[in-house]
């Protein structure tokens, strides 16, 4: 580390992104980290695959090994404080095992999972053990859940069409896996989009009149 990097990390939270390489720019690693400089965090990185991708469609998707994916965790958590890690797309069984290993391992604070499974057309973007791997494994070690409509429906097993079954799904995620559940409406028909955050038996609701998709 330099001591340019020295002196922000010392001035700067850092957190960490466990996710995929987005060769459009938009989601994942990329997104991740102008997130992260936006709002003044120090943002590091652990990638999990890599995709050939661009707004209208994912293209391919190449998995990185596990023991790389553990070997990036740990050289950050090695040398920066690491205060949360936010996860994206981690696409396969094993390395949700390596992931939440890690995450326990390293003593991580605070967990957000975004369970990136299903892509903005509704096209399904994982394996087939991969959920139940992410409910058995990483969501008990989450402090917030990030799911969009159709993750929300393979995570509460409820059909979504309305801001009340939103409600409904985020108070069972939610209190299923004893987490904090947003869950963004972003794929729903209205005009009025709305986030449901679920916590601990409260709710709150975060309307949008111009947030589409995600």
């Amino acid at each position: 580390m330099n001591q340019k990097e020295t002196q922000q990390t010392d001035s700067l939270p850092v957190v960490l992104t466990i996710a995929s390489s987005d060769s459009g720019g938009g989601t994942g690693i990329q997104a991740d980290l102008k997130t992260f400089s936006a709002l003044n965090v120090y943002g590091t990185s652990a990638i999990t695959c890599v995709t050939a991708q661009n707004p209208e469609a994912i293209m391919a998707v190449t998995s990185l090994d596990t023991e790389i994916v553990t070997q990036q965790i740990q050289a950050v958590c090695d040398s920066f404080p690491v205060r949360a890690a936010k996860t994206g797309m981690l696409y396969s069984a094993d390395i949700i095992h390596a992931v939440a290993q890690e995450d326990v391992h390293e003593g991580i604070p605070i967990l957000v999972v975004d369970p990136v499974m299903v892509e903005a057309s509704g096209k399904l973007m994982f394996q087939e053990d991969t959920l139940a791997a992410l409910c058995d494994h990483l969501l008990p070690l989450a402090r917030v859940v990030t799911p969009n409509i159709w993750e929300a429906e393979l995570l509460s097993g409820y059909s979504i069409s309305s801001e009340e079954d939103q409600k409904k799904a985020a108070c069972k995620i939610g209190g299923h896996y004893g987490v904090a559940c947003v869950l963004t409406g972003g794929h729903l028909p209205e005009d009025n989009v709305v986030d449901v955050v679920y916590d601990e038996g409260e709710e709150l609701y975060l309307y949008s009149t111009s947030c589409r998709g995600s």
